[in-house]
């Protein structure tokens, strides 16, 4: 492997995150998803935990509200699957078994995730202490594997994709990831999501380099609109 070596690049850090690398490269997104993972899956458990279940409607928008959060997860590490780890494992073939430990956390998580689906459906469908239970207990078991995922990817495969891309040679990936969220309605989505209870201070530091159209449809539409959907359900 050869080192890059470059000027370090000031690193956000939020709830939750178990460790900010020094390095060259734009984690932000990283960090921001994160962020929204941790919190999600974090409230999800409260929320069912404390929902009255005669109200179907609360629990049909916590229901959904899962399934958008599953789709991201999906989606972010269909990203690193398909394009950080192979290029990971061409530059650095000595770092193969952490790159191995990073796909079989991947696809360790299936059967929680399946588990996850199945007892929130089972809940909304039929809702009663017991599917409550088992709804309860299956996402709080995903969120603790998600967890422990991102906290070794945080602390081991991020700082050695420090070591191995460029800034550019990383912004190149991350233009390729934003791809799969261009259109505007997956934009209007995706951004007050993941921008979700982190300090506008960070967002402004975030989105410095965004054009300025970013911020005012997410203070003027996204975000409120988002918080009407999201507020109710986790009141």
């Amino acid at each position: 492997m050869t080192a890059v070596t470059t000027d370090n690049r000031p690193q956000i850090r939020l709830a939750g995150q178990s460790a900010a690398a020094p390095g060259p490269l734009n984690m932000d997104t990283m960090y921001l998803m994160h962020h929204a993972l941790r919190r999600d899956f974090s409230r999800l458990v409260a929320a069912t935990r404390a929902v009255t279940l005669t109200d179907s409607r609360r629990l049909t928008g916590l229901h959904g509200h899962l399934e958008y959060v599953l789709h991201a997860l999906h989606q972010h590490h269909s990203g690193e699957d398909e394009l950080i780890w192979p290029e990971m494992r061409r530059r650095a073939p000595q770092e193969h078994p952490l790159l191995d430990a990073m796909e079989a956390e991947h696809g360790g998580l299936d059967s929680a995730i399946d588990a996850a689906r199945a007892t929130y459906a089972a809940l909304v469908a039929s809702p009663t202490e017991e599917n409550r239970g088992a709804a309860v207990a299956a996402v709080a078991t995903l969120g603790s594997a998600v967890d422990a995922h991102m906290t070794h990817e945080e602390t081991a495969a991020i700082p050695l994709m420090h070591r191995v891309f460029s800034h550019d040679d990383f912004e190149a990936i991350e233009v390729q990831l934003r791809s799969a969220h261009s259109s505007f309605k997956e934009l209007g989505a995706l951004v007050p999501w993941m921008a979700d209870g982190v300090p506008d201070a960070i967002l402004q530091q975030v989105w410095a380099d965004q054009p300025k159209i970013l911020w005012f449809l997410y203070r003027r539409i996204w975000g409120p609109r988002y918080a009407r959907r999201v507020a109710p359900l986790f009141r």
